[in-house]
């Protein structure tokens, strides 16, 4: 049986870092649909057939991105609301590296991206490079996350060591 996670007011810093979250997200909308709407008023001015579709094709990929994006803006908002983070600690039960690259149209392979993550109680924390190497299966491990967008705020190895190694 696994302990509930233990949660705790966000300090000032922590309502900072989210509340720049959101407004980046919100920023990103805006110029999303003013693009969009910009796009669909160049078509009063030129109406040739080709113009119609592409920009009607533009301004659909924008409004489906900005819509794609609600629900990540939605939980930056929850998270805000709630005032609270959650507390994981317990032994790192397992890590691992994400590879992923992407290939062209020609089959040439571009440049992987690397995430890094460790696993506590069932949970999978992004970690940087760095902290990746600081850890080791067993090492006790203590993190504060944002419960709805899990922003990571903290993570922490733990200065206690375990009774029997």
């Amino acid at each position: 049986m696994s302990t509930p996670d233990t949660l705790i007011p966000l300090t000032d810093d922590e309502r900072r870092i989210l509340t720049a979250h959101r407004s980046g997200m919100l920023k990103i909308l805006l110029g999303y649909c003013i693009v969009a709407v910009a796009a669909l008023l160049v078509l009063v001015f030129f109406h040739p057939f080709y113009m119609v579709l592409s920009m009607l094709g533009v301004s659909l990929a924008l409004i489906i991105l900005t819509i794609m994006a609600l629900p990540r803006l939605r939980k930056f908002s929850s998270d805000l609301v709630a005032g609270q983070k959650t507390v994981i600690s317990g032994p790192v039960e397992a890590q691992n590296i994400d590879v992923a690259r992407e290939t062209d149209s020609g089959g040439a392979e571009g440049d992987a991206s690397y995430r890094y993550w460790i696993q506590v109680k069932g949970k999978k924390i992004t970690v940087t490079e760095d902290q990746y190497y600081q850890f080791k299966k067993g090492d006790l491990v203590e993190a504060f996350i944002a419960p709805y967008s899990q922003t990571i705020f903290s993570i922490n190895k733990e200065v206690l060591n375990r009774p029997f190694h």
